[in-house]
């Protein structure tokens, strides 16, 4: 059974999400359409042109019609909404299903709820989020999902869900298998990260005063928010990983560095096995690099993370440094799609239909 989708923010990630679910099959837009939009901005045709011409990402290849509110880049009609608070947006009204959250203002549960409250059955926040219960990382907790979707609604918890940070999807997948096979004693990740809009293009005031600086003339450090979703999938590394972002004047693709401790002896060797055994298991979410490659040359890649042996070391058998490349946009982007289609395909319109009916159900398919 079909989904109808909406996209709360239509920014880098708003818009790498539209342009990704028009390259699905033709059958596969039809069990999951976008119907809305909700963005601040009034302006449909500047949103059009910004859909069009994307300066990472490339000129949109199909033709953009405008209409008033409504833009159709042949997928069909979406509305274009200007609600500045989730309660006051009329998903119900439009028979939402689910809303992908990515404005970057409603990144708390409490917030991110009210589209609950305005109508919507789900939410997939693409941030992390405070006082969300639950957060999935593709290849890591798919699971999480199903759990989510086989307890009752009544719970709002049970229905708003994180799907991390595009440094988290990245560093995940490295992590877990690595210490699943070999024991990590402690470590310490950096993400030397592309530039965001979060930053300014020339000095002005910001709440993080590096972050206040010229994006485009300074490496900058600043903080991640990956350490703290460590517990929450590893708990025995609790405290064991720290973590720390410099953004760099490039406007897409980012590098997980990672050093660690390993409880055993290693070689480079069995590093580079762990890794290429976990890829073959998930060959979506993870790649592997053998070749002396750049940045820009992972630009528009839909891996989460892309491990780059070349840049595996390990120095007195247990000190360790491995790297990893992600598109922060584009790969981020298809981990939300990604997690769409499974809520598509795990039928989320008939298990919200009410607690009661949706119990009897639940006997039923067990």
């Amino acid at each position: 059974m079909g989904i109808r989708i909406a996209i709360n923010g239509f920014g880098r990630i708003g818009r790498c999400i539209a342009r990704a679910h028009n390259a699905l099959s033709t059958q596969e837009k039809k069990k999951m359409p976008i119907v809305a939009i909700n963005t601040t901005c009034c302006d449909v045709n500047g949103l059009a042109h910004l859909f069009e011409y994307d300066s990472n990402h490339g000129c949109f290849k199909e033709e953009i019609k405008v209409d008033g509110n409504t833009l159709d880049y042949g997928d069909g009609i979406i509305k274009v909404l200007n609600y500045d608070k989730p309660e006051d947006i009329p998903w119900s009204n439009m028979e939402v299903d689910l809303v992908l959250e990515c404005s970057g203002i409603f990144n708390t549960f409490d917030k991110a709820s009210q589209h609950l409250d305005a109508g919507a059955k789900f939410v997939v926040i693409s941030a992390p989020c405070q006082g969300c219960h639950n957060t999935m990382i593709c290849s890591i907790n798919d699971f999480i999902l199903q759990d989510m979707l086989l307890k009752p609604k009544s719970d709002k918890q049970n229905r708003v869900l994180s799907a991390g940070s595009c440094t988290t999807n990245a560093f995940m997948p490295i992590l877990y298998p690595l210490h699943h096979e070999i024991g990590i004693e402690m470590g310490f990740v950096n993400t030397i990260h592309a530039y965001t809009n979060d930053q300014n293009l020339l000095d002005n005031t910001h709440k993080d005063l590096r972050r206040a600086r010229s994006a485009a003339c300074s490496m900058i450090p600043t903080s991640t928010g990956v350490s703290n979703l460590i517990p929450k999938l590893i708990p025995d590394l609790e405290g064991k990983i720290g973590a720390s972002a410099i953004r760099v004047p490039i406007p897409n693709v980012s590098l997980i560095d990672f050093t660690f401790v390993t409880k055993q002896p290693i070689k480079e060797d069995k590093i580079s096995e762990i890794m290429i055994n976990f890829s073959q298991k998930v060959p979506d979410i993870v790649a592997i690099n053998k070749k002396k490659l750049v940045s820009i040359d992972f630009n528009h890649t839909t891996h989460s993370t892309i491990f780059d042996i070349t840049q595996t070391t390990v120095s007195n058998a247990r000190f360790c440094r491995v790297a990893s490349w992600y598109d922060n946009e584009w790969a981020f982007a298809h981990r939300m799609l990604d997690i769409t289609k499974k809520i598509q395909a795990l039928g989320l319109r008939w298990r919200y239909i009410s607690d009661i009916t949706f119990q009897k159900m639940t006997l039923c398919i067990l």
